[in-house]
């Protein structure tokens, strides 16, 4: 109707800022990401006391002696929830919960074999890779979900210049069922 009709129209682009950076459109409003946030790391501290009594568990009456890689469920926890910082607690105090409760010699930091050291320095560095790839998880998630905010606003736009129903409304006159 705009494109036939003989009146003048105004067409105004608005432009979004991007951040280079990422990508993404940014939001002035929006605190920054990496604010450092005291409650972030205590609600972190709080997924460990489930996966030690896991630990205690397998460690007392199952008799496993190598588990450390239940530590991780904490550390993805954490880093799915919370960022980069909380994870990267989670991750250091998981390596030394795991060393001062369940290698030899135990309720000390000290390590009796060189095996030991090795292990956790792998868990720390798995716990670190994992606890990043969550993060970036989580940010990508966030990224879409703007996208898709920002061509159903683009769609609506298109739809009111143009006159077109949305397809809901095309659906409900012809009598179809909705998919």
């Amino acid at each position: 109707k705009l494109v036939r009709s003989r009146r003048e129209a105004d067409v105004y682009l608005i432009e979004p800022k991007i951040d280079e950076k990422e990508g993404i459109p940014s939001k002035k409003t929006a605190p920054p990401k990496t604010a450092f946030r005291v409650a972030h790391y205590g609600m972190s501290l709080l997924l460990l006391p489930p996966v030690i009594l896991i630990g205690f568990l397998f460690y007392y009456l199952l008799n496993i002696r190598n588990f450390s890689i239940i530590f991780i469920i904490a550390v993805m926890a954490s880093a799915f929830l919370y960022g980069k910082g909380p994870s990267l607690f989670v991750s250091l105090l998981s390596v030394l919960i795991y060393d001062f409760f369940f290698v030899p010699p135990l309720h000390t930091f000290r390590v009796a074999s060189p095996e030991y050291i090795i292990e956790l320095l792998i868990f720390f560095a798995t716990a670190f890779t994992v606890g990043e790839i969550t993060r970036l998880f989580r940010q990508q998630k966030e990224a879409l979900r703007m996208r898709l905010e920002n061509i159903r606003t683009l769609e609506q736009m298109g739809r009111e210049l143009l006159g077109v129903p949305a397809i809901e409304q095309v659906l409900e006159t012809t009598g179809e069922k909705k998919i």
